[in-house]
């Protein structure tokens, strides 16, 4: 068993907390003048990717008392035995190997590197014979559509890759189908002819009830069109391979994914069928590659030079040190709209946690609340709150410095975006200047010195620039993989498991109770009267259609 590190019986935790106590009242603009070379002593890069951390509450003198949390070879131990296959998901007793799917090493794991082999081989081919036309729809027809049905991370992972290699893409059009609410599906395959759709049905255990439910309507509407069997038109990806064969998807179409990959760790599986078929198997294997390149930076960088541990230490000041609750992601480009929805997963599944791994319940918080969206579409939402609001908010801000699309001018004004934020938040505007600039547009004195106090800004707010050249498979793999081990690391040093999801099952359990009661209408007083009275209101209105 991993053990528990006990943050808080160190005393350089104590340490810490004095460190934040000096710094409460100190602004980050003094700080960086100060301290004159800031602006290049935070910016620390690692495979292809640039964390500027010069924008946040700490000093030289905190940063040494946050550096003294961890020691290198403690920093160095965790990645060990996440690389080496320890089992680091201590409650369900096995190792969290995604890695391998993106090493060309087998290191400690000659064993499941075989079997990591062999999965992505048979990807491999089934990738290429799809793109070429040779594997083709139930009438003959070449693949021109791919429906992925799965939720959680068979949905947000492929989802992602897929819109944000969209200057990689090939032929092939790519939708994702994860809701219940059969409007979902429906929407999609009103698009599309059951001839040239195929079909990659994502769930680990093969028994997930919305993806399944998905599957059965898609499987029924090939059928109506003429098709005899799922020969042609659906490929599984799944750890239980005898219930994808029991749906009769033959043997040759299922795909494996190994008991000891999680399904928000799975992007780089097979679970990545879909986002590989969209932009093909080179540009995927180059998303492999950036991913592969971060592990290395994660398990050979110093501490202060590593950029997982910079960011996850940064992430136990705020939450452990300034007591925040929240935590934004907001990337400055069009196509990583929805990161800050897959990170939500990666983050909060993983480190929404409060038991320790010797079973004692946490003194300290977790994970944070994470949120946020696209950058320019941010700044007329809710970007109010975040300076103005009455809450602490540390932000990322993901920013490729270039674009590939040819509209150089307009990403040039993305970027200014982005960094005027980032110093607005920082400096704030005093109520001395903005008094000044209401009076400069003509305001009377009496109405500029109340109208002033609306306007000031108290500036202070941290944030880091995350930047890479530009968005391609490569950096896209080690920015995903950036923040799967910054969420690891976090997770070591509060003690607690991010690999399994306990809290995610028993809702799923009484789901299926409740259904069962429905339909049923019996066992009623197993349920509390809230539930029970809506199911009666349910009753009711199915009547009454």
């Amino acid at each position: 068993m991993i053990s528990n590190s006990l943050l808080t019986e160190k005393p350089e935790f104590n340490a810490l907390l004095k460190e934040k106590s000096r710094l409460k009242s100190l602004s980050i603009a003094n700080i960086f003048a100060e301290e004159p070379t800031r602006a290049y002593d935070l910016a620390i890069a690692g495979a292809g990717i640039e964390l500027d951390y010069s924008r946040h509450a700490i000093d030289k003198k905190g940063l040494t008392a946050l550096f003294q949390i961890i020691d290198a070879t403690e920093s160095q131990k965790f990645a060990n035995e996440l690389f080496d296959g320890l089992d680091v998901n201590f409650t369900e007793k096995q190792p969290a190997l995604h890695s391998l799917f993106r090493t060309g090493s087998k290191g400690k794991n000659k064993r499941r590197y075989a079997e990591v082999s062999q999965i992505k081989n048979q990807m491999r081919h089934l990738v290429e014979n799809i793109i070429s036309g040779r594997d083709k729809g139930f009438t003959g027809r070449p693949f021109t559509d791919i429906v992925n049905i799965g939720i959680g991370g068979s949905y947000l992972g492929p989802k992602l890759v897929f819109e944000a290699l969209r200057n990689f893409r090939n032929h092939l059009d790519c939708h994702f189908v994860s809701n219940l609410d059969p409007d979902d599906l429906s929407a999609t395959l009103a698009k599309l002819s059951p001839e040239s759709t195929l079909f990659v049905v994502c769930s680990k255990s093969f028994t997930t009830e919305e993806t399944l439910t998905n599957a059965e309507n898609a499987k029924n509407w090939l059928m109506e069109a003429g098709a005899k069997n799922l020969e042609n038109n659906f490929i599984a990806v799944t750890e239980d391979l005898e219930k994808a064969k029991a749906f009769c998807i033959p043997a040759k179409n299922c795909l494996s994914i190994p008991k000891w990959v999680g399904g928000r760790y799975s992007i780089w599986t097979s679970v990545g069928l879909t986002c590989a078929l969209g932009v093909g198997w080179k540009s995927f294997s180059e998303l492999l590659s950036g991913a592969e390149a971060m592990d290395l930076h994660f398990k050979s960088a110093a501490p202060d030079k590593n950029l997982p541990i910079i960011m996850s230490l940064l992430e136990l000041w705020y939450r452990n040190c300034w007591n925040t609750q929240v935590h934004a992601i907001i990337p400055y480009s069009h196509d990583l709209r929805n990161l800050t929805t897959y990170l939500q997963q990666l983050i909060m599944e993983s480190n929404g946690k409060s038991t320790l791994a010797s079973g004692e319940l946490s003194t300290m918080d977790t994970a944070s609340v994470v949120w946020g969206t696209d950058g320019i579409n941010g700044q007329h939402s809710f970007y109010q709150f975040l300076h103005q609001g009455t809450v602490l908010c540390p932000i990322d801000f993901i920013l490729p410095l270039s674009t590939i699309s040819g509209r150089a001018a307009e990403h040039a004004k993305m970027v200014a975006h982005c960094l005027a934020q980032a110093r607005t938040l920082m400096i704030g505007r005093s109520t001395e200047e903005a008094y000044n600039s209401l009076v400069k547009k003509g305001l009377s004195v009496k109405e500029a010195r109340i109208l002033a106090e609306h306007l000031k800004m108290p500036g202070n707010r941290p944030s880091s620039v995350v930047s890479f050249e530009s968005l391609n498979p490569t950096t896209l793999g080690s920015l995903l993989a950036l923040y799967e081990h910054k969420t690891y690391f976090s997770a070591r040093i509060w003690g607690i498991n991010p690999f399994d999801q306990w809290g995610v099952e028993l809702g799923k359990t009484i789901s299926a109770n409740i259904q069962s009661i429905m339909l049923r209408d019996k066992e009623t007083h197993k349920l509390d009267p809230a539930t029970y009275r809506l199911i009666s209101k349910w009753r009711n209105t199915k009547l009454t259609d």
